[in-house]
């Protein structure tokens, strides 16, 4: 059913189908790939989920409340598609973990170290995905995604299309810092006849990504790609940047 929710969800164009990808890999491990959908009952996702909670992660502490709860939300997303299609009768009750209110943002330090950590990657794009998602707040989807013809270096923007999560088109405001990351970039890739997907071949970066933040010395499980967006002033009112 898994493999099932995913080619749907692929041929739909989700556009956060990595993420589900790679929560899918613990649930598969857990319940395993032959268990009969029945036996997923109540009890087994509570006994899931605090399995997780107690799981230490590749960075050495345990997994983050909200870590689990997206896990188990996909679960319940493959079950309902699993009950639509008449695989299933019931849809088990879920009770998700409790979460910190407070959201998690990165310190002026902690970029510093992140970047300079970044710089030290295989990975060479690293560095201007990172400034770029740190100063505009695209979602990894958007920004994995993004292509030099909805780069607008004239209007200072970069255009998204429809395609968005909100299934809304908008602009998003560039500054110096991400011209300066795109710009070589760009040159590299036929300057102003540029097009294409802006960082080429790559299509995942968590791997690299985590690499940088143990690097960097910053181990909270709860810090992820998608803090970058929490931490960007595009995203984040004023008053409460903390950068």
């Amino acid at each position: 059913m898994v493999e099932k929710f995913l080619t749907e969800k692929r041929s739909e164009g989700k556009r956060s189908i990595e993420d589900d990808e790679e929560r899918s890999r613990p649930l598969l491990a857990f319940f395993g790939t032959e268990t009969p959908l029945s036996t997923i009952t109540t009890r087994r996702v509570a006994e899931y989920r605090v399995a997780r909670l107690a799981t230490t992660s590749r960075r050495g502490t345990t997994l983050a409340p909200a870590t689990v709860n997206r896990e188990c939300a996909l679960l319940r997303s493959v079950l309902r598609m699993a009950v639509a299609w008449d695989e299933l009768i019931k849809l088990p009750v879920f009770k998700m973990a409790k979460e910190e209110g407070k959201q998690r943002y990165l310190t002026p330090d902690e970029i510093t170290r992140l970047l300079a950590a970044c710089g030290l990657s295989k990975n060479k794009a690293l560095v201007p995905l990172v400034t770029v998602d740190l100063h505009t707040g695209l979602r990894k989807g958007e920004l994995l995604g993004l292509r030099w013809e909805q780069v607008d270096f004239a209007r200072g923007v970069i255009a998204l299309s429809r395609r968005t999560k909100s299934g809304k088109g908008r602009d998003v405001p560039t500054n110096q810092a991400v011209y300066a990351a795109l710009a070589p970039l760009r040159q590299a890739a036929g300057g102003l006849e540029a097009t294409g997907r802006v960082w080429g071949t790559i299509r995942k970066i968590d791997t690299a990504y985590h690499t940088a933040l143990t690097r960097a010395k910053i181990l909270d499980d709860d810090v992820n790609f998608h803090t970058l967006r929490h931490t960007s002033p595009a995203t984040t009112s004023c008053a409460a940047a903390p950068w």
